[in-house]
């Protein structure tokens, strides 16, 4: 089960018919960390970034759904890749996945956030290192 950890500039216009023009920016495929038992699912954390053999497919999935949703703000975009990629489910907000997305992430979200809310087009994150991550906010380096 995978994330797409997204921000997309605000929706200009009204009835969010128009956009800024700026593209969605992906911060990263974030893998999600699942234990089934008992027919519950429980969320346990996740890792990030994924090295994925699909990102390029994953990605656009992901932007082509934030597209269409008109999503603005922090999204995260969630898959389960198989021999076809499924969204399950789209969150507008800031998820779990934060956590360790700041972890790695050279530049900082907020200020990602300030330009997407004010329409700028968007300049491209640079990723330093993996880590994992459970639901109580504890980071591990890989």
């Amino acid at each position: 089960h995978l994330s797409v950890s997204v921000i997309a500039s605000r929706v200009v216009g009204e009835a969010c018919l128009w956009f800024s023009g700026a593209p969605p920016l992906v911060l990263a495929i974030n893998r999600q960390i699942i234990n089934v038992s008992n027919g519950k699912i429980h969320y346990l954390g996740g890792e990030t970034p994924v090295d994925h053999p699909r990102a390029e497919e994953i990605t656009d999935i992901a932007q082509k759904v934030v597209k269409i949703l008109g999503c603005q703000g922090y999204i995260g975009v969630d898959m389960v890749v198989g021999d076809r990629i499924v969204v399950v489910d789209v969150n507008p907000r800031i998820t779990t996945s934060i956590i360790g997305i700041a972890e790695v992430m050279e530049e900082e979200i907020a200020d990602l956030l300030i330009r997407a809310s004010e329409g700028l087009e968007m300049p491209p994150v640079h990723l330093g290192g993996s880590v994992s991550f459970d639901t109580q906010g504890r980071i591990k380096r890989q």
